[in-house]
């Protein structure tokens, strides 16, 4: 899979800073997905779900988190590759599902600014 840059000024450009101030950096979604272990099939969808969703970054890498969790459990429960996509279903509507869910839950300050413009 493809990887982030590993300049320190990367990691700066998204982080608020807020987060910078307390140390926190945001992470790249590519390294956790590619640090998570899953078979390539699986690896693959996530990373087309997580590019499709359009979010911003922070947002991108906590929806990378829940789906390596979701198919991890499932890969735990003894469930294969085959059945997990199946039961998982398209990944572009997961995709627009997911960007409405998480848009949702964006600061009301966020939303009236939309609005407002």
């Amino acid at each position: 899979m493809s990887q982030a840059p590993h300049f320190p000024w990367y990691r700066l450009f998204g982080t608020p800073l807020p987060d910078i101030l307390r140390g926190r950096l945001v992470r790249d979604w590519r390294q956790t997905v590619a640090h998570a272990g899953l078979p390539v099939e699986i690896e693959k969808v996530v990373t087309q779900v997580v590019r499709r969703s359009r979010l911003w970054r922070r947002e991108r890498v906590d929806v990378a988190e829940e789906l390596i969790a979701h198919f991890q459990d499932g890969l735990a429960a003894g469930r294969t590759v085959e059945a997990l996509l199946r039961a998982f279903g398209d990944p572009l509507t997961a995709a627009k599902l997911i960007r409405r869910a998480k848009k949702r839950n964006r600061s009301w300050a966020w939303h009236m600014a939309n609005r407002s413009f």
